[in-house]
C-alpha cells in the first residue's frame, strides 16, 4: 500500500513539474525594487532620450515589473510606451477571475513594435506551448516567442474590448528564452496578465 501512494505521490509531482510555468514573475506580483541611482514609478512612462546609458540597447528602459523591460522600438525622440501594475480587481477592465489574479500589466504604445519583453525564460530548444491573456482597448497585439532579438513563433489579437487568449506552439531546434509583447503596426493600448511558456 505505501509502495503506491509513493508511486502516485511521485508521479503527481512529475506531472506538476511538467507543467511548470519557466516564464518568471508571469502575472507581474514582483515590483522592481527602486536603487540609489532610479526611483521607479508605477505608471512608469518612458521615450527615447541620448542621454539614457542605462542598458547596451538606449532603446530598452525598465518597466515597474522584475523581469520585464520596455522596448521603444524607434530612435524616434516622440516614440514612447507607458507601463503600469494594476490590481486585477480594479475597475479598469472587467475581470477574469480563472486566469487574471492580483497584478495585470497595463501597456500603452505610441507606436508599433513596441511594448514589454521578457528575456530571462529558460525554454531553450524545447518544445513548448506559450500563452497569456490580454484584453485590448485599441491597435492590436503582437505576442512572439524566441531567441532574443527574434519572434519565431507568434499569435496576434482580433478583438477589443474583451479578454482574449493568445497562444502558440513552438517546434524545432532553436533555442528560446524570450516573450516579446508588443504593438502590432500601429499604437495600442492594452492589458496583460497570466503569461505562460510550458513544456509538452
Amino acid at each position: 500500500m505505501k509502495r503506491k501512494l509513493l508511486a502516485a505521490f511521485f508521479c503527481c509531482a512529475s506531472l506538476q513539474l511538467a507543467a511548470q510555468n519557466l516564464v518568471p514573475n508571469p502575472q507581474f506580483e514582483l515590483l522592481r525594487p527602486s536603487s540609489k541611482e532610479y526611483t521607479f514609478q508605477n505608471p512608469q512612462m518612458d521615450k527615447n532620450e541620448k542621454t539614457c546609458n542605462d542598458f547596451a540597447n538606449a532603446l530598452f528602459r525598465y518597466s515597474p515589473a522584475q523581469n520585464w523591460t520596455i522596448w521603444l522600438g524607434s530612435a524616434d525622440c516622440r516614440n514612447g510606451v507607458m507601463t503600469e501594475l494594476v490590481s486585477a480587481s480594479s475597475n479598469c477592465v472587467p475581470p477574469w477571475p480563472n486566469f487574471v489574479m492580483k497584478n495585470m500589466m497595463h501597456v500603452k504604445t505610441t507606436g508599433g513594435g513596441q511594448g514589454i519583453v521578457n528575456t530571462d525564460i529558460p525554454g531553450g530548444t524545447a518544445l513548448v506551448k506559450i500563452t497569456c491573456w490580454v484584453y485590448v482597448i485599441k491597435g492590436k497585439v503582437d505576442f512572439a516567442y524566441g531567441p532574443t532579438g527574434t519572434g519565431i513563433v507568434r499569435a496576434f489579437s482580433t478583438t477589443n474590448c474583451k479578454w482574449e487568449k493568445l497562444e502558440m506552439i513552438k517546434k524545432g531546434t532553436e533555442a528560446c528564452n524570450q516573450i516579446t509583447v508588443y504593438s502590432k503596426d500601429a499604437d495600442a493600448e492594452f492589458y496583460i496578465d497570466a503569461v505562460s511558456v510550458i513544456k509538452m
